[in-house]
């Protein structure tokens, strides 16, 4: 295993710096003449930024980036010292390829070091005039129809998997796909995700299971976006040697397990409205449009295999459409005991409907969610729960909002969030005042969020709260602080800091997570950084049913550790070719963070973390992964506009995936385009 981890990290590496093999043939066209900025403003202008990685101008694009980490941590099953490895590869006509690989050495269990994890992508590999075919092999995720991200991924088929993966589209019209391997953790690249707990049994026995799985997506009627089309998906999948727990104890037995999902969306005019305008947006996002969708999951284990009425099955029907003033999105779903897609468990045992509405000019915005729910089995009570927010804009600097919830049945209680936005010379102030009356007992906030006046190397923001709970567990009342810096106080030298904690009577609670970044060379950085994490008090608010259902269990445990990371990043190629442009275009950076948006205000506030490996895609042809911090780059990149799409399937629960999906940023010539992303938890 070392020797091939090796052998690959060296081939890499000798093929990405390798200059002559490369060189693209200058005979067949003439050699483009370099960029020049014309600029209409003739004061003096900002010397070019230099970018990290050498950069030569033969050969195709091509680049690496190699980290060599040591850590020291407590709470965490760490690898004394990791090496990972990325690289890309741009050959004209033949897509784009990209591989990583991290490798450990000096994990305490472990007799063995070497690569832990692995994965090889081939991109938009053209097929045809409008064809291509996408490729993937190692730690993957299996790949899925576009359809397949329901609400909340209910319905999401996907599984993590040791394999390899085949993706073919034509246009927008015809998209097959094909996985195969066995079952795996979580595909990921950052040192968080790739520490999995040597004694979880279940995980250790899910990785035994053997999965292969199919399926695809046709577009019947019009192909744009904008226009009217029908839209089918199908995906199969078949697992053996699925653990199976038959007496909810021990190590478990195994099974055989399939399963099936199909669904159907039209979008297009509503037949009760006026047809809606022509637009380059989708028709359900403007007014008259409408768009459905209905989804069904059957699946069986070999226990049941041959007896098709005791498989359970799931149903989900969801319709988004506008009209002049209102949003909307409603939905049913009957979900049985027992579903299951391969080793992964799906929600089940539930049914009920929603509506989800909400409306905005420019001075205020109001929305509102009604729920019903109870069990299939009708094992325990239903509840229903409702929801309105608002925000009124006062004036050009000042704004006011509120939040009202309750729910009954199960888990049944009231919140009050009221919130004040303030823009001042000092900087943005949000005060903050909540209150929740549960089962339980009752818990107040009051508080403040404060971000400071900064410039585009700047961030500073600050939060300072006091929570009195009721609760016969945790009576009392604590004090909560939040501290989130960014800066660059020199020219090589970046600091990012974030501490947050509580202070009691019954507890003193503290968490940070401080980096440092120096660029030693135009090749080499040193990142040192430290964090202590845990659970802090989350904010008093009562929650939907569908929402606490797909919330995994908070855990208390403390954990923390100290890195000191090494990078070497080069590139190749031709300078003036960057990603997504071509010769002669002007270039610039995207770097971005992607954050856990928890009172979904699309600003980040002191005391939101980052979301690890969570992958982002760059114009549907370039991805790359958020680390521990959820940060991410993509660079250079031609200068210009671009797009920006988180992919479902990789977001944490209880979080969604940034709205609208494609965001877009214009990235400067010679100047780098920063875009925080964030996360709002699933309402």
């Amino acid at each position: 295993m070392i020797g091939r981890c090796l052998g690959l990290s060296t081939l890499l590496l000798g093929a990405t710096l390798a200059r002559p093999a490369w060189a693209q043939a200058v005979s067949a066209s003439p050699t483009p003449a370099p960029y020049v900025d014309r600029v209409l403003d003739e004061s003096p202008q900002p010397a070019p930024a230099s970018r990290p990685g050498t950069q030569e101008s033969r050969g195709w694009p091509r680049g690496v980036v190699m980290d060599y980490a040591l850590t020291q941590a407590t709470g965490l099953n760490a690898p004394g010292r990791t090496l990972t490895l990325r690289a890309y590869l741009e050959p004209p006509g033949y897509g784009a390829l990209s591989a990583a690989c991290l490798a450990e050495f000096g994990r305490p269990e472990r007799h063995r070091s070497g690569c832990a994890k692995a994965r090889f992508d081939w991109r938009r590999l053209p097929m045809d005039a409008d064809a291509w075919a996408d490729f993937a092999a190692g730690d993957i995720l299996t790949a899925t129809p576009d359809l397949g991200p329901g609400l909340a991924r209910v319905l999401t088929p996907t599984l993590p998997l040791t394999g390899a993966s085949a993706q073919w589209h034509r246009g927008e019209t015809t998209r097959l796909n094909l996985s195969a391997g066995r079952a795996s953790s979580p595909t990921a690249f950052s040192p968080f995700g790739a520490w999995a707990d040597p004694d979880d049994i279940a995980a250790l026995a899910a990785r035994r299971a053997r999965v292969v799985s199919g399926g695809g997506q046709l577009r019947l009627g019009d192909p744009s976006p904008a226009g009217t089309h029908l839209d089918v998906a199908a995906q199969l999948l078949d697992a053996r040697d699925v653990p199976f727990y038959p007496t909810g104890e021990g190590f478990p037995g195994v099974v055989r397990s399939r399963a099936a999902w199909v669904t159907a969306a039209w979008e297009g005019d509503a037949p009760w409205g006026a047809p809606s305008a022509p637009a380059d947006l989708p028709p359900a996002e403007r007014p008259g449009g409408l768009r459905v969708q209905a989804s069904l999951l059957h699946s069986q284990t070999s226990a049941a295999l041959g007896r098709p009425r005791s498989a359970p099955w799931g149903g989900w029907l969801e319709a988004d459409w506008r009209t002049e003033r209102l949003t909307n999105n409603a939905g049913a779903y009957h979900l049985q005991p027992g579903l299951q897609w391969g080793t992964a468990p799906v929600l089940a045992d539930l049914q009920g409907g929603y509506w989800r509405a909400r409306m905005q000019t420019r001075r205020w915005f109001l929305g509102w969610t009604i729920e019903a729910t109870r069990p299939t089995t009708r094992a325990t009570a239903g509840s229903r729960y409702a929801s309105a927010y608002g925000s009124w804009r006062l004036d050009a600097r000042q704004s006011v909002g509120a939040t009202v919830s309750a729910r009954d049945g199960s888990g049944r209680g009231q919140s009050l969030q009221l919130r004040w936005d303030a823009l001042s010379s000092w900087g943005q102030t949000t005060a903050r005042l909540e209150r929740l009356d549960s089962n339980v007992g009752r818990t107040q906030f009051i508080g403040a969020d404060h971000a400071w006046h900064s410039t585009t190397t700047r961030l500073f923001t600050t939060s300072l709260g006091w929570q009195h709970s009721g609760n016969a567990g945790n009576p009392g009342g604590e004090w909560s602080w939040g501290l989130l810096f960014s800066d660059a106080p020199l020219s090589r030298l970046q600091v990012d800091l974030s501490l947050n904690g509580t202070v009691g009577p019954q507890r003193r609670t503290w968490f940070a997570d401080v980096a440092a970044q120096w660029q030693l060379h135009p090749d080499w950085s040193l990142a040192l950084r430290y964090a202590r994490t845990g659970t802090l008090s989350s904010a008093p608010a009562v929650a939907s049913a569908l929402e606490t259902a797909l919330t995994p269990a908070a855990t208390s445990t403390q954990q923390h550790f100290a890195q000191l990371l090494l990078r070497f990043q080069a590139q190749a190629g031709l300078a003036l070719a960057p990603l997504g442009g071509r010769a002669g275009d002007g270039a610039g950076d995207i770097q971005g963070a992607i954050y856990l948006d928890a009172d979904a205000n699309g600003r980040r506030d002191a005391g939101e973390g980052g979301a690890a490996d969570v992958v982002v895609v760059l114009d549907g042809r370039y991805l790359t992964r958020t680390d521990s911090a959820g940060q991410f780059s993509f660079g250079p990149v031609a200068a210009g506009r671009h797009t920006l799409q988180v992919q479902t399937e990789t977001v944490p629960l209880p979080w969604a995936a940034p709205q609208p999906s494609l965001q877009t940023v214009w990235v400067p010539v010679r100047g780098v385009a920063r875009v925080p992303l964030g996360l709002p938890p699933l309402r």
